[in-house]
């Protein structure tokens, strides 16, 4: 880790750490349009495992209908056509990896350089990582959720911690503190002036709808945060990555497109296998014909509720639902 730091600027090609960025040939920075910037910004999150194309197309198009041409691999083109970027076309069943050395990446860049940090480190190195953002990217991006980006909020609070251990008189030499505070007014306000107040936990919410999953967690996200799966393969692609569904609980709908009628019913069996604790509820606008005393037998949920699938209408009964999930009444 000794090269970590201090991070040099005009080593990068990839910048995320606010709108996304990448060098052209001539040494400029360019601006990439929203939706390549947003597949670009996953592929960098992805890191060297990479990731594969249903599950880009799940976290940057997360709302297309599955008839929909392929958007991942018409993205990837254009990101390789006009900015050079070295994505290899993947094997079947393969991932798409973003092959751009580590160093030339401000995300990993900056997560290198915090784990490089010391009691000594220079002010400059300090400041050189500051100094990487130019915004916060899950405000510049609206395509990724802001879970999207937790190793690298954890990093950043990483360097927060270190700033506010620092001596006062040192910690004013830093150019690059204040701005960096403006990029997060609201947390800003109890790094710099008095200990962060800790902020009670919040509980988890898993949401598995692919038609207004999306919706009803921005209705959840005042007093809960949410996670959204809107497919089965999306869902198994949870599972493969050893998630630990630390929920506090989860709406599932029956059915799940394409090409998953029911689908949701795997899902909640999944979740009874895995978490046989966490309480959970079937939804769906086309409710099983059976009674539903044996529903939630056999699913094992707490409730079945019947929703709409219209994202502008109410979702106070499913916020409704949450509630009482999650305080057991």
């Amino acid at each position: 880790m000794t090269d970590a730091l201090p991070v040099r600027e005009d080593r990068l090609t990839v910048r995320v750490l606010g709108a996304p960025q990448v060098r052209d040939s001539r040494g400029g920075w360019v601006d990439l349009n929203r939706v390549p910037g947003a597949l670009l910004m996953a592929l960098v999150l992805a890191g060297s495992p990479g990731r594969s194309g249903e599950w880009l197309r799940g976290q940057v198009w997360p709302d297309l209908p599955g008839e929909h041409r392929n958007p991942v691999a018409k993205n990837v083109f254009l990101l390789r056509r006009y900015h050079s970027m070295p994505i290899p076309q993947p094997g079947r069943r393969g991932a798409y990896v973003l092959q751009v050395p580590e160093d030339q990446v401000d995300v990993t860049a900056f997560g290198r350089g915090v784990a490089a940090l010391a009691a000594d480190t220079p002010v400059d190195h300090v400041d050189s990582l500051l100094a990487l953002w130019r915004d916060n990217p899950w405000t510049a991006s609206t395509r990724l959720r802001r879970n999207a980006w937790s190793e690298v909020i954890k990093d950043r609070d990483r360097l927060v911690a270190h700033i506010r251990a620092m001596e006062p008189a040192r910690r004013e030499e830093l150019a690059q503190w204040h701005r960096f505070c403006e990029l997060s007014p609201e947390e800003a306000a109890g790094w710099r002036d008095r200990p962060t107040a800790r902020r009670a936990p919040r509980k988890r919410v898993l949401i598995v709808d692919d038609q207004i999953g999306h919706a009803l967690a921005a209705a959840l996200s005042g007093s809960y945060d949410c996670d959204v799966v809107t497919s089965l393969s999306g869902w198994q692609e949870v599972l493969r990555d050893d998630h630990p569904l630390d929920y506090g609980c989860a709406l599932v709908d029956r059915h799940l497109t394409p090409g998953a009628d029911a689908g949701g019913e795997v899902v909640l069996l999944e979740l009874r296998a895995h978490r046989p604790d966490m309480p959970t509820a079937l939804m769906s606008a086309d409710l099983p014909f059976e009674d539903f005393d044996l529903v939630k037998a056999r699913l094992g949920v707490r409730t079945v509720i019947h929703k709409h699938n219209d994202v502008k209408s109410t979702m106070v009964p499913l916020v409704e639902v949450v509630n009482r999930l999650l305080t057991g009444t």
